[in-house]
């Protein structure tokens, strides 16, 4: 019976372990990336609202929008990161 405690404080140790990496990969990943400030510059979103006005509401213009367009890496990150 004394090998069964033994068993069961090193798989309790083990499971503790994987649980402590696991939260801090999971805090370290919220922070890698930032929102931008605007998803158009200036002449993107002037020439959105010219050719509006030439569909006159007859047609819906959607923005195939690249992921790296909303987020950015966050500053002070190494390039493996």
């Amino acid at each position: 019976m004394d090998w069964f405690y033994k068993v069961a404080i090193a798989v309790a140790v083990v499971l503790a372990l994987r649980i402590a990496t696991a939260r801090k990969r999971q805090t370290r990943q919220t922070i890698l990336f930032r929102q931008r400030e605007t998803l158009f510059t200036a002449a993107e979103r002037s020439f959105l609202g010219v050719l509006d006005q030439a569909l006159a509401g007859r047609y819906g213009v959607f923005c195939k929008v690249r992921i790296a367009d909303a987020i950015t890496p966050a500053n002070g990150l190494d390039k493996s990161t």
